[in-house]
């Protein structure tokens, strides 16, 4: 459920420009050492 919660956040995000989803999947990787999907 928090998942879901998390994707429904995220979703309108990673849809604007391509490139700026790019970038946020890559910094929460590089902060967190998890991928963010």
């Amino acid at each position: 459920m928090l998942a879901e919660q998390l994707i429904g956040l995220l979703e309108p995000v990673l849809r604007a420009p391509p490139e700026f989803g790019s970038w946020l999947a890559y910094q929460y990787f590089t902060d967190t050492d998890h991928f963010l999907v």
